[in-house]
């Protein structure tokens, strides 16, 4: 039962095209929710160069709601919008204490089903509620009946594309205003990512009511129109890609690192920022030039504050306008030449993305064993190489699953109890000094400056070092030890010749 006073809410409150237009103002180029780093810096960054629509970091509602450090963390201003905020949950009444907490500050509020990682399975949120149509409609529904502002979704496809169509009705029918299609299956992630599908994203567009995004296979400004133009959708978010290049939606020009990096940076003086973000978001932007500066790794690594990072930064710039003078004009081909629709003669002194280099991860993944507990080896995996990058990623999906599940036989292990979090009651890292699960960890870190090595919690540079030297000698000395049990060992005996008189 709703309310008299939120009934008239209801009644108020704009929904499907109607919000899209009047509150979203028809965005169609839109920056993902990305944990720690779609943070309010970022965003402004974005909004400079394009950006119509900015997404906050996804946000554990049960972290949020206990935790006065987090809530503190989401901070925006009268600029920034539109503006939605990103929730994972799998409880509805949890769900709705955190979205009311910023409901006056946003624009609408997004229910993550779409995470693939691991500590979403351990959570059970993202994309492993994907099963669980009863827990997410109940999830979208209580959000629609009692928030002022609209619920939207961002999911993931299902290797079954019917599936995907039932999955998509049911979240409109529950109340989402608008949605947004990851093209890729939960198991496309890493090493496995391959191809993300445009053809099941056109088909839930022509299928629903509410407005529909796509997401996936963003490299390039001309892969923006060109999503937009095949499937039909009304808007393009992108994630990785704008991570490198933040001037994504900008034009197809691309601009030079100097320019982008000195803007990041002077937001940067003007907002609370932590440093693990500022050194994330550098790492990505330079990664053109890392190969070409080796020192250029451990001099950001090793700084711990922010007029450090900016004397490194200007440093590397003066470097790269060096670069860009003495190489003089260049000319890039047009992106219908190059093979497989990625450039590679982008000079490394501008914003660019960074393409993934799917034969080495390849060789990378193929170096482990694959046991129950890892992902199949990527050498069992059909390459999604050759094919194009509006082609249909569901095949590789397909088969990616069929080798986890051939590789991976059913254990019959009675199953012991996890190690639940004491603030949140998610499952716990066993690793953690506070025997916490990472979030709630990284709340005790910000609230009582304990550090948790296991997290990568650090007072400073220096004992970060000293842990990451300790890791190296421990295992240099297990290398060691290893290698003198060989050595003791009697040689095996020399194989007999072959009877030859055997057929």
């Amino acid at each position: 039962h709703v309310p008299l006073s939120m009934a008239a809410e209801q009644a108020r409150k704009l929904g499907g095209y109607d919000f899209y237009r009047q509150v979203l103002k028809s965005a169609r180029y839109v920056v993902a929710p990305m944990v720690d780093q779609s943070e309010l810096t970022w965003r402004q960054l974005c909004r400079r160069y394009g950006a119509e629509l900015c997404y906050t970091p996804m946000y554990n509602a049960g972290s949020f709601v206990r935790s006065r450090t987090q809530q503190e963390a989401f901070t925006t201003n009268a600029a920034d919008r539109p503006l939605i905020v990103q929730f994972a949950a799998n409880n509805p009444d949890l769900l709705l204490q955190a979205a009311r907490l910023v409901e006056d500050r946003c624009d609408a509020v997004d229910i993550n089903l779409g995470c693939p990682q691991n500590i979403a399975r351990r959570g059970r949120y993202g994309a492993f509620l994907a099963k669980e149509f009863d827990v997410v409609s109940s999830l979208v529904r209580t959000l629609h009946e009692n928030l002022s502002i609209p619920v939207t979704c961002k999911i993931r496809i299902f290797d079954d594309g019917e599936k995907t169509l039932e999955y998509a009705r049911m979240l409109q029918d529950s109340g989402c205003q608008l949605l947004t299609v990851h093209g890729r299956t939960i198991v496309q992630k890493g090493p496995y990512t391959g191809l993300a599908d445009w053809k099941i994203i056109k088909r839930i567009k022509q299928e629903l009511k509410i407005p529909v995004f796509a997401n996936g296979n963003i490299l390039y400004y001309e892969d923006v129109q060109r999503c937009l133009e095949e499937t039909g959708v009304d808007g393009v978010m992108s994630a990785e890609g704008n991570l490198a290049n933040p001037a994504l939606f900008h034009s197809p020009r691309f601009v030079p690192l100097w320019e982008i990096v000195a803007e990041y940076l002077d937001l940067c003086k003007r907002n609370e920022q932590t440093l693990s973000s500022v050194k994330a978001h550098l790492f990505r932007m330079w990664h053109p030039c890392i190969s070409r500066m080796p020192e250029l790794r451990e001099q950001l690594g090793k700084a711990n504050t922010l007029e450090a990072m900016v004397n490194i930064a200007d440093s590397v710039n003066a470097i790269l306008k060096k670069d860009a003078e003495e190489a003089g004009e260049y000319n890039l081909v047009p992106l219908e030449q190059c093979e497989g629709g990625v450039r590679r003669d982008i000079p490394h002194w501008l914003c660019q993305p960074r393409v993934r280099d799917l034969e080495k991860d390849r060789e990378q993944t193929t170096k482990r064993p694959v046991d129950s507990d890892s992902e199949p080896a990527l050498s069992t995996v059909p390459s999604t190489a050759s094919t194009t990058k509006s082609g249909n990623g569901e095949e590789a999906g397909d088969a990616a699953q069929k080798v986890k599940r051939s590789c991976n036989p059913p254990k019959h292990k009675v199953p012991r109890q996890p190690l639940l979090c004491p603030p949140c009651k998610s499952p716990a890292s066993e690793k953690c000094v506070h025997l916490m699960c990472r979030n709630c960890c990284k709340v005790h870190f910000q609230e009582h400056r304990v550090p948790c090595p296991p997290h990568k919690l650090f007072l400073d540079a220096e004992s970060r070092l000293a842990y990451v030297q300790a890791q190296q000698a421990a295992k240099a000395a297990a290398q060691a030890l290893g290698a003198a049990g060989d050595a003791d060992k009697p040689p095996e005996p020399a194989p007999s010749a072959p009877d030859v008189t055997q057929s």
